[in-house]
């Protein structure tokens, strides 16, 4: 299988993943919100993520649909990605005991430690994306010059 082949495979899967986790945060806003102040951050982060994060998860969408921008929503993604596998495991370790998720219908059965190999199975699909779309790059260029 051609690179460009896994680039649009990994691309429709965040562009999936983060339409509906970022949609589902805005359609349920006040049920995120309720889920977000139950987590064991810092009140100014709850505020930045109450509606930042969805806002964010929906940016990325953008900049994986646009094709000038994907290597940007690529990048975006592994970041994304590597935040949620860094908290995720910050929750597993019940700080201040059970920690609820927030993360919304898609992830809320899995246990936070199957949460924490999900994230960064997809942190690592993101950046599998952004070396693939670097290696295509570099072939263009070099066809080219």
């Amino acid at each position: 299988m051609k690179a460009t082949h896994y680039i649009t495979f990994i691309t429709v899967v965040f562009i999936g993943l983060f339409f509906f986790t970022g949609m589902e945060k805005v359609w349920y806003h006040r049920t995120f919100h309720i889920m977000l102040h139950k987590q064991p951050l810092a009140n100014w982060m709850k505020a930045a993520l109450d509606w930042g994060l969805p806002l964010v998860e929906l940016a990325a969408v953008a900049l994986l649909t646009i094709t000038r921008t994907r290597l940007y929503g690529l990048w975006a993604s592994a970041a994304l990605m590597l935040a949620f596998a860094v908290y995720t495991a910050y929750a597993a370790s019940e700080p201040y005991g059970e920690v609820v998720c927030a993360c919304g219908k898609l992830f809320s059965s899995l246990r936070w430690s199957q949460h924490f190999w999900v994230n960064v199975g997809l942190a690592a699909m993101a950046a599998t994306g952004v070396l693939l779309y670097h290696r295509i790059s570099k072939k263009k260029t070099a066809a080219v010059g």
